[in-house]
C-alpha cells in the first residue's frame, strides 16, 4: 500500500495519531487493550442484521468496548478495504493492525467527511479547537489532560439543554467488563473512551432545520442530543459508511457530498465484478466479495445475463474519445432483455460507474454531449417516432447490431457505434424522488433507462417493439395473456385488470442464462399512476408473474414453473411484504421493497433489472 493510503488512515495532523499510542498506553497500565490474548472460535450471529463476528479479535474487542450499545450490531462479513481486515458495525468499522484492533476514523476527510445525512445537518470540524487538544500521549499526564480538555469542551448542558455530551463520553467503556479484575484508575477509563471517540473536533451545534436535535463532532463519530426523547448516543456511521459503498438506503444529502467529493467509496459495491468493485482502479487492495451479504455461506452472484468486458472490446475507440474506458462502465449492473426461446437476447444495457453528471443540466446544454451508458444487441432495433412533451422526435431510425455508447447531447439521444453514430429521439428526463447511487439501469416494456443521483433518462429502443417481427411481442404477450385468463378463472385476481400488452421478459437463473432465453414474463395492472394504482392493502394485487423456468430470488425459496398473481403481502417488521399466489393454489411470501425504478410515468409499468411493479419490488440482487 502507498504511503499515502496508509496515511488515509490517519492524517498528517497531530490530533490524529493518536490511536496506537492509546493502546500502548493501556496496554502499559494493565488494561485490557485491542490486542486479544486468548481467542475465542464460535461465531457471534445476530438475527437483527443477519451478520456473525467470526474474527477472535473483534470478538474480544466488541466484548471489551460495549457490544451492540457501542459499536451497534454487525452490518458485514470481514473483508479487506485498502489492504487491512476490517467488519462493519452500526456506528463503527473495526479495522485489524497487525495484532491489534482499531476503529477506522470515519469522519477523515479522505473517508467521509460527514456534514449531511438525511435532512440533518452536523457541525464541521473546528481547526482553532484542534489546535488546543493534548497531542502527545508520550506526556505522564496526558490522560487528565484528555479528561479536562474534554470536560471543558464537550458539556452535559448546552442552550439550557441536558445534551449529557461528557458523560456518554465518560460511561462510553463499561468498566465492570472491561477491568473485570479490579477498579480501574481514572486514566485508564479516559484512555479507554478517547478510544471509542477521539477528540472532540467541533463545539455542540443545534441542527438549524429542528431544534430538537444537537450535535457534537468527535474524530471518530457524532454525538446526537434528541430533546423528544429525551436522549442522548452516536449517529450511526457506519450504518452511512456502508451505504455509501453499496448506493443502498443513501440518504440524497450525503450521497450528493461524496459526489461532489469524488470519493473513491462512493459506489464501489458491484457483485460479480472483479472484487466486487464496481471501479478497481479507485481501492487498490481491496476485496468486496460477498462483504455485505448476511449468513456465512459462500457469497454468490445469482445467474443472469451479464455484459463482458469483451463484449465492449470494439468499443474502445468511442469511449476513450469520450474520456472513458472498458473498466468505467459497470457491468455487473447489466439488464438484459430476452426472448423466451434460446438465443432470444434483443439488448444488454449496463450504466457508468461514475454518475455522468450532478444533475440533469449537462444533458441539455453540454456541446460534446453526456454519456450515460452502453447498449449491446445481436440484432437490429427500429428506433420509432415518439413525441415527449408535445415535441415531434425524428423520422423511425434503424440501430444495426453491434455495441453503443449511449450519450445525450443538447436533450437528445445518441448512439454511438465503432462505425457509426445513429441519432435517437429526444431523451425523456425526469426527477427521481430517492437518490440512486451508484448508476442503475432498468427496461420496460417501452424502452431502456439509466438513472444516477436525482436524474433518470428514458429512450427508445422498445424492447418489446424494436425488432420489428410480431412474432416477438407475441412470444411474450401470449402466454401472459394465457396466464391472466387462467388466473381470473380462478379468482385470484380479484378485480384486477393485467396490461398484458406492458409485459416484459427477463432471464434469471442457470438454465436460462445458459440458454439466453426468459425464464420468467411479468405484466403490471391497468390504470392511471396515483395512489389508486398500487395500494398498500394487503391482498391488492399489482401484477402477474409468470415462471417458465425455475427461477431463484435472493433469500426466499426458489419459485417453480407456474403463473402467480403477485399481491401485497403482510408486513413483517416494519418491512413490506409481498404474496405470490399461484393459479394451482401455492403460495409463496418474501419481502419486498417500495422502490421507485421507473419514474415520471403516465401508467403502471413492470421494471426488469430491479423486478418492478411501479414501484413495489420483489428481491433482487441487482438492487442493494
Amino acid at each position: 500500500m502507498s504511503r499515502s493510503t496508509r496515511q488515509g488512515r490517519r492524517a498528517s495532523a497531530p490530533l490524529w495519531l493518536l490511536v496506537q499510542g492509546v493502546v500502548c498506553m493501556i496496554a502499559a497500565m494493565g488494561a485490557p487493550s485491542a490486542r486479544v490474548a486468548s481467542a475465542q472460535t464460535n461465531p457471534q450471529c445476530f438475527v437483527e442484521t443477519g451478520f456473525c463476528i467470526d474474527d477472535p479479535m473483534f470478538q474480544e474487542y466488541f466484548r471489551l468496548r460495549g457490544q451492540t450499545r457501542i459499536l451497534g450490531f454487525p452490518t458485514s462479513r470481514v473483508f479487506v478495504l485498502d489492504g487491512f481486515s476490517v467488519q462493519f458495525f452500526q456506528r463503527v468499522v473495526l479495522q485489524r493492525q497487525g495484532n491489534a484492533v482499531s476503529r477506522l476514523n470515519l469522519l477523515d476527510p479522505g473517508l467521509m467527511p460527514l456534514s449531511h445525512a438525511g435532512g440533518l445537518t452536523f457541525p464541521p470540524p473546528d481547526p482553532n479547537l484542534a489546535a488546543t487538544a493534548p497531542n502527545n500521549p508520550d506526556d505522564r499526564n496526558y490522560g487528565q489532560d484528555v479528561a479536562n480538555f474534554v470536560r471543558q469542551n464537550a458539556p452535559d448542558t448546552f442552550n439550557s439543554k441536558n445534551v449529557g455530551f461528557f458523560q456518554l463520553f465518560d460511561s462510553t467503556v463499561p468498566v465492570d467488563v472491561a477491568f473485570p479484575q479490579g477498579q480501574p484508575n481514572p486514566t485508564q477509563v479516559t484512555l479507554l473512551n478517547l478510544e471509542i471517540w477521539g477528540l472532540p473536533t467541533s463545539a455542540p451545534m443545534t441542527d438549524p432545520g429542528n431544534p430538537n436535535f444537537i450535535y457534537q463532532r468527535f474524530q471518530r463519530g457524532i454525538m446526537h442530543y434528541d430533546a423528544t426523547c429525551p436522549c442522548t448516543q452516536g449517529i450511526l456511521v457506519g450504518d452511512l459508511f456502508k451505504s455509501v459503498l453499496t448506493g443502498r438506503d443513501l440518504p440524497d444529502d450525503l450521497g450528493r457530498d461524496m459526489v461532489k467529493l469524488n470519493s473513491r467509496y462512493y459506489g464501489q459495491y458491484a457483485p460479480g465484478n472483479r472484487g466486487w468493485l464496481a471501479r478497481p482502479s479507485d481501492l487498490p487492495n481491496t476485496d468486496l466479495t460477498g462483504a455485505f451479504d448476511p449468513g456465512r455461506d459462500p457469497p454468490r452472484v445469482l445467474p443472469r445475463i451479464r455484459l463482458e468486458a469483451s463484449d465492449l472490446t470494439s468499443l474502445t475507440g468511442v469511449l476513450s474519445s469520450n474520456g472513458l474506458r472498458v473498466e468505467d462502465v459497470n457491468i455487473s449492473r447489466t439488464v438484459t432483455f430476452a426472448l423466451p426461446r434460446t438465443s432470444g437476447v434483443v439488448a444488454s444495457i449496463a450504466p457508468l460507474a461514475r454518475p455522468p453528471s450532478l444533475d440533469s443540466t449537462d444533458l441539455r446544454q453540454r456541446a460534446a454531449g453526456v454519456p450515460i451508458g452502453v447498449l449491446v444487441s445481436p440484432r437490429a432495433l427500429t428506433l420509432p417516432q415518439v413525441s415527449i412533451s408535445g415535441v415531434a422526435a425524428q423520422a423511425r431510425s434503424t440501430l444495426p447490431p453491434g455495441p453503443y455508447l449511449v450519450r445525450v447531447r443538447g436533450g437528445q439521444v445518441e448512439f454511438a457505434g465503432p462505425s457509426t453514430t445513429v441519432p435517437g429521439p429526444l431523451a425523456d428526463i425526469h426527477a427521481m424522488t430517492r437518490w440512486v447511487g451508484p448508476p442503475q439501469s432498468t427496461a420496460t416494456y417501452k424502452d431502456v433507462c439509466f438513472a444516477w443521483n436525482l436524474v433518470q433518462v428514458c429512450t427508445a429502443p422498445s424492447p418489446l417493439r424494436s425488432t420489428g417481427d410480431p412474432a416477438d411481442a407475441a412470444s411474450i404477450t401470449d402466454p401472459m395473456a394465457r396466464a391472466v385468463q387462467a388466473l381470473a378463472q380462478r379468482g385470484v385476481l380479484g378485480n384486477a385488470s393485467i396490461n398484458v400488452d406492458a409485459s416484459v421478459s427477463e432471464a434469471q437463473g442457470a438454465a436460462a442464462t445458459n440458454a439466453r432465453a426468459a425464464s420468467l414474463l411479468a405484466a403490471p395492472v391497468k390504470g392511471p399512476v396515483g395512489p389508486e394504482t398500487v395500494p398498500r392493502t394487503e391482498g391488492a394485487t399489482v401484477g402477474v408473474l409468470v415462471v417458465l423456468e425455475t427461477v431463484e430470488l435472493p433469500g426466499v425459496a426458489t419459485l417453480q414453473p407456474a403463473a402467480y398473481a403477485v399481491q401485497v403481502g403482510r408486513a413483517q417488521a416494519g418491512q413490506t411484504g409481498a404474496r405470490l399466489k399461484a393459479v394451482d393454489g401455492r403460495q409463496v411470501d418474501m419481502p419486498a421493497r417500495l422502490l421507485e425504478m421507473r419514474g415520471g410515468s403516465d401508467e403502471p409499468l413492470v421494471s426488469i433489472g430491479s423486478l418492478c411493479f411501479l414501484d413495489f419490488c420483489l428481491p433482487d440482487d441487482n438492487e442493494y
